[in-house]
């Protein structure tokens, strides 16, 4: 089955907007905000990382001079990006600054334990160096197997916590929220690109029509929505993860349908898989400056006070002005594609 990427390009554009939705708190203050954030917004970030490692896996070039350039490329654009929001945090948005968290805040980046949202890119260089440096695919199936087993140990102390409140193992379940504290992200993530690259070697739903593709996504669908659901119900409390159990499901099947659905279509992809990268790469500057507004209102200083309060009153009003701010700095930044490349975007 012929493989088409428009698609792919326009859900990235979409789940960009997801998370960018995440970060503003849209739609969360209402009940249904809930549902829309574990069922929508939550696979944006997994169904990029499975388009990372279907993507890697289908290079030709994976040669060990290619293999080394991706790597400083991935290294550059993690330091860079780490190290801007870092300083951007603790100059506009921490209340009490002082060169002991900063430098705190410098050395998680350089320990890949950064706790700001560039996190994404850590996890991406750790795929990347067990892409290009593991070569036998046995070592990396039974690597993928270590990571599905860490997903949901991951649930254990996370989303699925309190289901082990009371019970025997509820001493181990505390055990495995402490000693995973800065580092559960790759826990819980490093699954996806390594199914993204299973994917593609396996071809494991060559032979699947499409219809089968779209059948098990609605079902899967249904599931998570009945386990988004029960958690809801029963008020369990859900951390701010909101990993579960069929959200991978979804995802997989999602990304494979859309990657063999034929759009006939004359306008090029390209621009919204860009659009997306801008998106998901700029638009906590404009958070971290509506913060930095917000404190400065407090003290009513500029006349803003009226402003800010306006913005915050509704989340709607803060998804809308991070949104379009970004989108306006992505427009001119496309225009400049020397300053794009520059900041490590290219690539």
């Amino acid at each position: 089955m012929k493989e088409n990427y428009q698609l792919i390009d326009l859900a990235k554009l979409f789940f960009a907007i997801c998370v960018v939705a995440i970060h503003s708190q849209f739609l969360l203050e209402y009940k249904f905000g809930y549902y829309v954030n574990t069922n929508i917004y939550r696979l944006a970030v997994p169904f990029f990382f499975i388009c990372n490692g279907y993507f890697l896996a289908k290079s030709d070039d994976l040669s060990r001079e290619n293999n080394r350039d991706r790597l400083i490329k991935i290294i550059k654009k993690y330091i860079f990006w780490c190290l801007l929001y870092t300083f951007i945090y603790n100059i506009f948005v921490v209340w009490n600054f002082n060169y002991h968290n900063l430098i705190q805040d410098i050395v998680r980046v350089f320990t890949l334990t950064s706790t700001n949202i560039m996190w994404y890119l850590g996890v991406l260089l750790v795929f990347t160096l067990l892409i290009c440096y593991i070569k036998d695919d046995r070592k990396l199936k039974y690597i993928f197997y270590i990571s599905i087993l860490g997903y949901l140990v991951g649930l254990s102390f996370t989303t699925y916590k309190y289901v082990f409140i009371g019970t025997n193992y509820e001493i181990f379940v505390n055990y495995l929220d402490k000693l995973f504290t800065s580092n559960r992200y790759f826990l819980f993530t490093i699954m996806y690109p390594l199914i993204g690259n299973f994917m593609y070697k396996s071809k494991i739903f060559n032979k699947v029509t499409n219809f089968k593709l779209f059948l098990i996504l609605i079902i899967s669908q249904v599931f998570l929505l009945i386990e988004t659901s029960l958690f809801y119900n029963y008020s369990l409390v859900y951390n701010e993860y909101d990993y579960f159990l069929f959200t991978p499901i979804v995802v997989v099947f999602l990304f494979s349908l859309l990657s063999r659905l034929n759009v006939k279509s004359k306008i090029n992809s390209l621009g919204f898989r860009n659009l997306s990268k801008y998106l998901f790469f700029y638009h906590y500057i404009f958070i971290y400056l509506f913060h930095f507004l917000d404190r400065i209102s407090y003290s009513q200083i500029y006349g803003t006070n009226n402003i800010i309060i306006w913005i915050r009153e509704k989340n709607f009003r803060m998804f809308v002005y991070v949104l379009l701010s970004t989108l306006v700095l992505s427009l001119v930044l496309s225009k400049r594609k020397k300053v794009v490349k520059r900041s490590g975007f290219n690539g």
